[in-house]
C-alpha cells in the first residue's frame, strides 16, 4: 500500500465515521471531482486533477441535488436546467461603468471592473462609447443547460476554513 492509497483509505473511514461515507454524499460532505462540463454540446471546461469543494455551498444547486448519496468511485452523467444552474440572465447584472483606460475595450471583450457592490467581478463588455462601457456581470453559463459527465473521487467530512 502507498502513501495516497494509506491517505484514501484513512479519508474513507473518516468519512463513515461522520455519517458521509455511508449513506453517501450529504450536506454535510466536503467532494472530491474530476469532470467534464458541456453547454450548449461545446466543452467548455474539463477538469482531471479532483477539485474539492463542500456541497452545500456550491452554487450549481442541480450539482448538488445529483450527487446527493453518492459515494467515491460513482460516475454520472448530469443535465441541468438553468434554474438548478446558474439562473436566467439578469438585466440588473448588465450596466454602464466609466471608462478610465486610455485603450477603451472592445465588445465581447472580458474584463474586470467593480460591480454595484463595488467587488472586482469579471465580466463582458457588451457596447462602448467615449464615456462610458456597458457589462454583462452575469454568468456567461446564465439561461444555460449544463451537462456534467462527473466522476466521484473522495467524500470527506466538511471542515470550515
Amino acid at each position: 500500500m502507498n502513501l495516497k492509497s494509506s491517505v484514501a483509505t484513512l479519508c474513507c473511514a473518516g468519512a463513515l465515521l461522520a455519517g458521509c461515507g455511508g449513506s453517501g454524499i450529504n450536506d454535510k460532505a466536503e467532494v472530491s471531482v474530476t469532470y467534464e462540463l458541456k453547454v450548449d454540446g461545446k466543452l467548455v471546461e474539463k477538469q482531471d486533477t479532483p477539485v474539492t469543494y463542500n456541497v452545500n455551498t456550491y452554487p450549481v444547486k442541480g450539482l448538488y441535488e445529483a450527487l446527493k448519496g453518492k459515494k467515491p468511485g460513482d460516475s454520472l452523467k448530469i443535465i441541468i436546467p438553468p434554474e438548478k444552474g446558474y439562473g436566467m440572465p439578469q438585466k440588473e447584472q448588465i450596466y454602464a461603468v466609466p471608462m478610465d483606460t486610455p485603450s477603451p475595450p472592445k465588445v465581447g471583450d472580458k474584463v474586470n471592473a467593480r460591480n454595484k457592490k463595488g467587488v472586482m467581478a469579471a465580466g463582458i463588455v457588451t457596447k462602448v462609447d467615449p464615456k462610458s462601457m456597458e457589462i454583462d456581470f452575469n454568468s456567461p453559463y446564465a439561461g444555460k443547460t449544463l451537462e456534467y459527465d462527473l466522476k466521484v473521487r473522495g467524500v470527506s467530512p466538511y471542515r470550515p476554513k
